[in-house]
């Protein structure tokens, strides 16, 4: 499962739009901040390029010349709407300006839950859904400078936790045995996880032959979801996996499949069947309170992280502005203040380009963003940069006439 996580810095940049009357202010080459009675602007500025800029109501020394524009929208997004109980989603928000530009603004809103089966959102955005027994309606909102955006999702219901895998396997059936006894045939099946079907599978794992063939199941364990019937192998999987998962390229024999005849004579060998368990991603990993945080990783920060607990993906024990769920997508360490993603350099080289510098980790790939507006789409600049323990570093050539350039880092396991 690919997750990811994204921060930005901001070099220098400029908002055009509307003016407005405000008192004098300056800011240096990094950063200050001008109040007025209505606005407040930050200025964040790179001495890559441009030079002192005045006017009758702004002066910058670097490369900073903004103007004001008004937030007329505050628009929300997810990558589903549809959510899985117990798991995390980040929402995304966008400013939508008078102007035409557009920035995004999670990280700056103050969120909340309108209704429905939501446990938490974070301050930058991030979503943990709440049990339910049932599909259920929800709503989210956020707040930026007096705007409110709201969300609508809704929170699903696990009940297909355990599913038909038949796709992702192939199988075989043995030789069958006849007991004259009782009149039944026993057989053994033999099914594997095909190489390519980029699936994992964990138990339970029941064996199914269909409804309305010939042949039953004698004395079943239960009944699927469809209404079939199954045996549970569980055991005998199980006793044949070192590491209790059927992964790719894994194979494993199950025995005394009991069958009652109803017509024919011979089980032919094409009879139809199927297997049931809990399917995941190949490379999943073991998430028992559903936090999005792997068992592995909260048990090596334990604590404050604990793998039966859900609330602690939101929280941020070493204070340093990224949550749990966000260090462990960053590979850094949650218990470290000094440990996260972030730029820790834009420096020039000796042709005046932009290195930008960040702390990485292994096992980890990284994409670098720009805008020449900090207001607008940031776009890929380079993508697939592999991590290299300590630190990365990218160089980039400042476009042609850019009065400034603003970057942006994104990171996934």
């Amino acid at each position: 499962m690919k997750k990811y996580l994204a921060v930005m810095a901001l070099l220098a940049g400029s908002c055009p739009g509307q003016n407005f009357s405000r008192s004098m202010g300056e800011f240096t080459p990094w950063g200050g901040t001008a109040t007025s009675a209505s606005y407040a602007v930050r200025a964040v500025s790179g001495d890559f390029t441009g030079g002192v800029s005045t006017g009758a109501n702004f002066r910058n020394d670097a490369s900073y010349a903004g103007q004001f524009c008004t937030l007329q929208v505050v628009e929300l997004s997810a990558g589903s709407t549809n959510i899985l109980e117990r798991t995390t989603e980040q929402i995304r928000a966008l400013g939508l300006y008078d102007d035409g530009s557009i920035a995004p603004i999670e990280n700056d809103c103050s969120w909340g839950v309108l209704s429905g089966p939501v446990a938490d959102i974070g301050p930058a955005g991030l979503l943990l859904a709440a049990s339910t027994g049932v599909d259920a309606a929800a709503e989210i909102a956020a707040v930026y400078d007096g705007v409110t955006g709201v969300l609508g999702l809704m929170i699903l219901h696990d009940s297909a936790a355990v599913s038909n895998q038949t796709q992702h396997l192939t199988g075989t059936w043995g030789v069958w045995t006849y007991n004259p006894a009782t009149g039944r045939f026993i057989g053994q099946f033999t099914f594997c996880n095909r190489a390519d079907s980029g699936r994992m599978m964990t138990e339970p794992f029941r064996f199914v032959i269909p409804e309305g063939e010939d042949f039953r199941l004698y004395r079943p364990d239960g009944t699927t979801t469809d209404g079939d019937h199954y045996k549970d192998v569980t055991a005998q999987v199980l006793a044949q996996l070192a590491d209790g998962e059927l992964n790719t390229g894994d194979c494993v024999t199950v025995t005394g499949i009991e069958v009652v005849r109803l017509a024919g004579k011979l089980p032919p060998p094409e009879l139809p069947w199927q297997v049931w368990s809990e399917g995941r991603p190949a490379g999943w990993l073991a998430d028992s309170d559903g936090d999005g945080i792997p068992d592995e990783y909260e048990n090596q920060y334990a604590p404050p992280l604990d793998p039966l607990n859900p609330d602690d993906a939101l929280l941020d024990p070493d204070g340093d502005g990224m949550s749990s769920l966000a260090e462990w997508i960053a590979g850094t360490d949650p218990t470290d203040a000094a440990s996260l993603l972030e730029m820790a350099a834009i420096e020039p080289d000796e042709a005046r380009r932009p290195v930008v510098t960040w702390l990485s980790a292994s096992n980890r790939t990284y994409t670098i963003y720009w805008s020449t507006n900090r207001l607008d789409n940031f776009v890929p600049l380079q993508e697939d940069i592999a991590g290299t323990p300590q630190w990365n570093s990218f160089t980039n050539a400042v476009p042609s006439g850019a009065p400034a350039v603003f970057f942006r880092i994104g990171v996934r396991r």
